[in-house]
């Protein structure tokens, strides 16, 4: 009746077999970090990194002003999706003279309140808006600027251990 089901069958078998044994060979985990290789800008590998390794983030806006926390929400590869979402530890700006960074603001005190949730500070932070991001030691901070209060006495401390790193979502 029809002269080539059979083949349409196997055919359909084959690619679901197919399908089953990539998808057990290759985890959704080294998909992901494939494609962010392929096709990311810099910033997404970053970010996936810092979120994988429960690392904070620095991260300096084109208006100067700093962000420093965990990784919340990784931003995919669909060009409507270019943002991230951090929880900041500290934040502050960089010094328009000497692009020193002075921090102003510790979100430690409040986060650890309890009064709202910790995702409730998040930070979403367009891609664009983005002039620079490294991963951020709190333990090497004080080697590369060993006196942060001298120009600015106001300056609260960065602790090494100040917020522990919240769940990922991805």
């Amino acid at each position: 009746m029809y002269p080539l089901a059979g083949t349409a069958l196997l055919a359909a078998l084959l690619a679901l077999g197919g399908a089953l044994v990539g998808n057990a060979i290759f985890r959704a985990e080294w998909s992901k970090q494939f494609l962010v290789r392929q096709h990311d800008n810099g910033f997404l590998r970053l970010f996936h990194r810092a979120a994988k390794e429960f690392r904070m983030v620095s991260i300096t806006l084109t208006s100067k002003k700093v962000y420093i926390g965990y990784v919340l929400s990784i931003p995919n590869l669909s060009p409507e999706e270019q943002f991230v979402g951090l929880l900041p530890v500290v934040s502050g700006y960089r010094d328009k003279d000497t692009l020193r960074l002075v921090i102003t603001t510790n979100y430690g005190p409040a986060i650890h309140a309890g009064v709202v949730p910790a995702h409730d500070f998040e930070v979403t932070l367009a891609l664009a808006s983005i002039e620079s991001a490294s991963l951020f030691d709190p333990n090497a901070f004080p080697l590369f600027d060993s006196d942060p209060a001298r120009d600015h006495p106001e300056t609260p401390s960065v602790t090494p251990h100040l917020l522990a790193p919240p769940p990922v979502e991805n």
